[in-house]
């Protein structure tokens, strides 16, 4: 009996294409985005979130707040939906001039998606800031500010009051800091000048650089 060997490919692609067809499309970098304007009167207190993606903060016109969100998705399934879905219901609450951003509670809804936020705010905010996955950077607004990072760097610049950095894995840099800073890395570098209200800092992996013309007195450093 004659075996004929060359039929063997077209049979395998052909069974291969049969078998991929079984399984779910994967979406190939979705995107998505939303844009919030929200009136304030007076200071205003920022709290934003996010699972995995940047966060930037700088100053505005005084009434008001301007959030824009770009969202990026890349997996399996429904995120066309789900992105479709944070499109028409953005997270974001207000209570008078307290705003809160990036705060879902569902977490099967960000499963694959990345959301990352620029707001444009009054100079005179309270900003807390807390991303899981990204980097962060605020300037020019009173403070005090509170940020942190699982995974990526902490820029801070022209802040008015106290401020707060911590990064799981990234560098921290400080910046004409106008009230006392506390930085914390567990691996990365910290960077400060100009902070006027002295500052402690820690680095579980990394270095430290301090401005030669700084009065010694200004730093404290821990580990």
């Amino acid at each position: 009996m004659k075996v004929r060997l060359r039929s063997f490919p077209a049979l395998l692609i052909v069974a291969l294409a049969a078998s991929l067809a079984a399984f779910p499309a994967l979406a190939a970098d979705s995107q998505g985005h939303f844009d919030r304007t929200l009136t304030v009167t007076g200071a205003v207190d920022l709290d934003v979130q996010t699972g995995s993606g940047d966060i930037t903060v700088r100053p505005g016109d005084s009434g008001k707040v301007e959030i824009h969100a770009k969202i990026h998705a890349n997996g399996w399934g429904d995120v066309d939906a789900r992105i479709q879905e944070i499109e028409k219901n953005p997270p974001i609450e207000q209570s008078g001039n307290t705003i809160r951003i990036g705060h879902i509670e569902n977490h099967d809804l960000m499963r694959h998606i990345s959301i990352s936020y620029e707001v444009i705010v009054p100079a005179e905010t309270k900003l807390r800031a807390e991303s899981g996955s990204g980097d962060q950077s605020a300037n020019g607004i009173s403070g005090p500010v509170d940020a942190t990072s699982g995974s990526g760097g902490v820029k801070l610049n022209t802040i008015g009051g106290e401020v707060k950095a911590h990064s799981g894995s990234g560098d921290i840099e400080l910046d004409s800091i106008h009230g006392g800073a506390r930085a914390s890395t567990g691996s990365g570098t910290i960077r400060a000048i100009g902070v006027a209200g002295g500052l402690t800092a820690s680095s579980g992996s990394g270095g430290s650089a301090w401005p030669d013309c700084a009065p010694t007195r200004w730093w404290r450093w821990a580990r």
